[in-house]
């Protein structure tokens, strides 16, 4: 059975400009290609996101969550946990499978809150080809594009290595992912610093009494 994935016009026309531009190589290395690079894309910059609405119970501390949405994907970082005045509540999740989310303070009471996840691709039962929501394929199709011919040109001793031409698809998809990350972080707004909460990307101490903020990368 043909995914829908695989016959969607997206994909479609990822797979005719992969095979005009990547002379030689196979459908199935240009898939695998696009899904290393997927991974890293949103690995770096967190644009694919999922809010989950949950609702404590006294004194339990830890709570699973299942991804949704179509396709699901996979959870790879927790963002933030907010409750239901929108007050950031201490959190981590040191538990992927299942996704488990550990509140820092033990609820006295049941209280609604939002738990908000970064996600990333998950390979399909068919292994055709990643699967991602539309939206990421209308805005960004150009930036994983160039992704995949500079990961692919860049690969030694095939017949489509081209050192010169991976080295500008490299750099334009660099830019333009440090781009995305930035307006990630600052919500999708113009003119504005980055968003003081939830700092999910950044790790706080302190220096003689000072609390201090340190980025990190990845």
């Amino acid at each position: 059975m043909v995914s829908p994935y695989t016959e969607h016009k997206y994909i479609r026309m990822f797979m005719i400009n992969a095979r005009i531009d990547v002379v030689g190589a196979s459908d199935a290395g240009i898939r695998i290609a696009l899904y290393d690079l997927l991974a890293h894309f949103f690995e770096f910059t967190g644009i694919w996101q999922e809010q989950i609405a949950f609702t404590t119970a006294p004194d339990v501390q830890e709570y699973t969550f299942v991804p949704g949405g179509t396709p699901p994907g996979q959870i790879i970082r927790l963002q933030y946990v907010i409750d239901q005045n929108n007050i950031v509540q201490p959190a981590s999740l040191p538990i992927m499978d299942p996704v488990t989310v550990r509140l820092r303070d033990t609820p006295n009471t049941a209280w609604d809150g939002t738990a908000c996840f970064a996600k990333s691709v998950v390979i399909g039962d068919d292994c055709e080809v990643p699967e991602i929501p539309d939206w990421i394929w209308q805005r960004w199709m150009p930036v994983i594009m160039h992704g995949v011919m500079g990961k692919m040109m860049l690969t030694p001793s095939k017949s489509y290595t081209d050192a010169k031409a991976g080295t500008y698809h490299w750099r334009f998809y660099e830019r333009d992912a440090s781009l995305i990350r930035g307006m990630v972080l600052r919500q999708n707004t113009y003119g504005t610093n980055s968003w003081m909460y939830p700092q999910s990307w950044r790790m706080r101490g302190q220096r003689g009494g000072v609390s201090v903020g340190n980025p990190l990368g990845f």
